[in-house]
């Protein structure tokens, strides 16, 4: 059988090849492929258009947001009509939330919702024997327990250059890669989608860690790793031993955390055992917007976190996020000085981005806003011409007129290079 797995690129991302798709990599060395019967091949961002191949008996298609929706109509579109025959399914984040409409305006055969290993993987041995049932469109087992069951992504089908990644993204001019430790994140923050993890935040051991580090860096040369997943720190007991384990690899590494889930002794640890920066989503400088969020943290919590990165010697790179619903005049001028303020080493900013199946979309009368459908509009960047989602309670004018006065902020304020993930 020959299989094509595609993430398609996201509306307005600067750098297409510098997060590697490693969902996709996931489901294609966890594959029952032990004879070698399966051709699998992952489209690449290299060379993306010339590198999908048309004449495959299965596609898997990541959507990991509203921001890759549009692009994966397109490539659908395509395949439908060089390939009436395939087998068209997706999955991701997106799906996960939004499965019916996904079903309905792409015309996929099957939607695979929440994790994928199991469930592709049985979905392609159905096919192998030709049970297939694609009215029955909507599949989901149950989340993996043991992480360190998952065999570690297939790195080796995508070009050298796309793993061994050589950019300033991963905040490095050395050669870097991403890697993950922990899936999901048990917060409730009324932007974010829980649908996909359902809240269950699970850890791999460091040891397994470990050995996909040293396994990398053997086959690629990188001794630069990030860790994107959404909060290294939450259960202190094992982020203990897993600095404990990887200062033994004397490695560079980074991470995402919250500034209520680490103290100046982790830090420290931290520190000892190769992490160079922390990646905190602050958010806003307004304990008001931070409450609209639902995000069970304060603004004095944040700025402790920065101050203590500085005491350790850590660099702190924090998130903001601009146009949150209720964001006006006194909000974005609270972010001004809480940046002003604590002097994170670096500071990135993106648009609020309204994900469907949050609280936000849910209530959108609650919020004073009106989220637009036209997905061809959404991504997050400040430079976005249009916006997402009318601001009824302040009207888009002065949405606008804010959002330049953060711009030329973050432009003044020498952060000007880090406004874009």
């Amino acid at each position: 059988m020959n299989i094509m797995l595609i993430s398609p690129p996201a509306l307005g991302l600067h750098d297409k090849i510098a997060y590697p798709p490693l969902g996709l990599m996931y489901l294609a060395s966890n594959l029952d492929n032990l004879e070698g019967k399966h051709s699998i091949k992952i489209a690449n961002m290299l060379t993306f258009e010339e590198c999908i191949d048309y004449t495959c008996d299965l596609y898997g298609i990541s959507i990991h947001s509203p921001a890759s929706f549009t692009s994966a109509k397109q490539i659908i579109e395509r395949i439908r009509e060089h390939n009436k025959e395939a087998l068209i399914i997706v999955g991701g984040a997106f799906p996960t939330s939004m499965y019916q409409f996904v079903k309905e305006s792409l015309k996929v055969d099957i939607v695979v919702c929440g994790e994928g290993e199991k469930t592709f993987n049985f979905i392609v041995k159905c096919y192998e024997i030709g049970r297939t049932d694609k009215n029955a469109w909507r599949l989901q087992m149950t989340l993996i327990e043991n992480l360190d069951d998952i065999k570690f992504p297939a790195r080796h089908l995508l070009p050298y250059e796309m793993i061994r990644y050589e950019g300033n993204v991963h905040h490095t001019s050395e050669p870097a890669t991403t890697i993950l430790a922990t899936r999901g994140c048990p917060y409730i923050c009324n932007f974010c989608d829980t649908t996909m993890w359902k809240r269950k935040y699970r850890t791999r051991s460091p040891e397994n860690i470990a050995q996909e580090i040293e396994q990398v860096r053997k086959d690629y040369k990188i001794n630069w790793f990030r860790f994107p997943d959404d909060c290294l720190t939450i259960n202190k007991e094992w982020f203990n031993k897993f600095c404990q384990r990887i200062k033994e690899l004397k490695i560079k590494w980074t991470m995402l955390s919250r500034a209520d889930t680490i103290n100046i002794e982790q830090l420290e640890l931290a520190k000892t055992s190769g992490c160079q920066e922390v990646f905190f989503g602050i958010e806003s400088g307004s304990q008001r917007i931070l409450d609209l969020m639902n995000k069970k943290i304060t603004v004095e919590q944040n700025a402790k976190a920065i101050q203590l990165c500085k005491e350790v010697g850590i660099k702190s790179c924090v998130y903001m996020m601009f146009g949150f619903p209720g964001e006006n005049e006194e909000s974005v001028y609270e972010t001004i000085k809480f940046l002003k303020k604590t002097q994170p080493d670096k500071s990135r900013i993106h648009q609020f981005l309204p994900i469907p199946n949050t609280q936000v979309c849910n209530n959108q009368a609650k919020y004073g806003i009106k989220v637009k459908n036209n997905f061809d509009d959404y991504w997050d960047f400040l430079d976005n011409p249009n916006l997402t989602l009318d601001y009824d309670y302040i009207g888009n004018d002065k949405i606008f007129a804010l959002r330049e006065i953060m711009k030329q902020f973050y432009i003044d304020s020498g952060y000007k290079d880090n406004l874009y993930v």
